[in-house]
C-alpha cells in the first residue's frame, strides 16, 4: 500500500514537473505558489479522504488559504458563501476544528452543489456546511438589475462573515 502510495506521489511531481518546464520560468512562482498552498492546506486541516481538488472550482489554493486563517483567527459562527466548492469543504474543516460554526454555502449549479454535498459527507463535515441550490434569477436594487441568486432557502441573518468567489 505504501509503496503504491510513493508510486502515485512519484508521478504527480513528474507531472508537475512538466507543467512548469511547459509554463516557463515567468510561471514558476505562481504555479509554485498554489503547490505550496495546497501542501499547507493538507496539512493544516488534517483531512482524511484530503482536501478535493481545488483547481476545479473558481477557489485557487492561496485564496482558500485566506478564508481558513480568517475563519481560524475570526471564529466566525453563521458564514454564507457565494459559490461552492474546495472552499466549502476547507472552511467547514476549519470551523470543526474551530469547535462550532456553520457556512451556508450557495451555488446556481445543481450538478457542482450536489458535488459538494458529497464531498462534505466523505469528510464528515455536513453538520459544518449546507449547500443550498440557488438558480440565478434578474434582481432589481435600485435601479440596477442583474443575476443574483434567488435566496428563499437562506436562513435569515445576521451573518459573521460573507465570502464572494469570482
Amino acid at each position: 500500500y505504501v509503496a503504491h502510495k510513493l508510486r502515485r506521489i512519484y508521478f504527480h511531481l513528474y507531472k508537475i514537473e512538466d507543467r512548469i518546464e511547459a509554463l516557463g520560468m515567468r510561471e514558476i512562482p505562481k504555479t509554485w505558489r498554489q503547490v505550496e498552498s495546497v501542501l499547507y492546506l493538507q496539512r493544516e486541516l488534517d483531512m482524511v479522504p484530503g482536501l478535493s481538488p481545488t483547481r476545479e472550482w473558481i477557489a485557487s489554493p492561496d485564496r482558500v488559504i485566506e478564508r481558513v486563517r480568517h475563519v481560524r483567527r475570526a471564529k466566525p459562527k453563521r458564514i454564507v458563501e457565494c459559490g461552492s466548492g474546495a472552499s466549502t469543504v476547507a472552511i467547514a474543516r476549519a470551523l470543526q476544528q474551530n469547535g462550532g460554526g456553520h457556512v451556508h454555502s450557495l451555488d446556481h449549479d445543481a450538478k457542482f452543489a450536489e458535488i459538494t454535498r458529497q464531498r462534505l459527507a466523505e469528510a464528515g463535515l455536513s453538520d459544518f456546511a449546507t449547500v443550498i441550490t440557488a438558480p440565478l434569477r434578474e434582481q432589481r436594487i435600485g435601479e440596477r438589475t442583474s443575476a443574483w441568486y434567488d435566496v428563499p432557502k437562506l436562513p435569515d441573518g445576521p451573518y459573521d462573515m460573507v465570502v464572494v468567489d469570482g
